[in-house]
């Protein structure tokens, strides 16, 4: 009996909470917020920017997070899974038309202002 008592502590303490570890400034740079998530929407007027179509958008970074790319509007658009899907595998008319578009609606702003950069902040 005791050597049960002794098993219920120390699951007990193996769930204890563990304290939430502060988000760095990259991941919040990165993280796509609500209000960013809705003006993208609106802006590509939630359908594929390169098939019009409205089923299955999801948004997609111009610059990838993994390169540093911010959850701004300037860096976010809005694909299909289908062309979402191409142009991580690397289809070049995708892409293509991908940095058109975003080059269109923002000419003024360059990669490096898509990225995250601490050292310059």
């Amino acid at each position: 009996m005791e050597y049960l008592k002794e098993d219920q502590l120390k699951k007990k303490k193996k769930r204890q909470k563990i304290p939430m570890r502060k988000k760095s400034k990259r991941s919040l740079a990165t993280k796509i917020t609500p209000d960013v998530r809705m003006d993208v929407k609106v802006r590509d007027r939630n359908v594929c920017i390169v098939c019009g179509s409205s089923s299955l958008i999801e948004l997609h970074h111009l610059i990838e997070k993994s390169r540093l790319g911010m959850g701004v509007v300037n860096n976010l658009m809005c694909l299909c899974k289908l062309h979402r899907r191409q142009l991580h595998d690397g289809n070049a008319y995708v892409k293509a038309l991908v940095r058109d578009y975003m080059n269109t609606l923002y000419p003024e702003v360059t990669d490096n202002e898509r990225k995250y950069r601490k050292w310059e902040k």
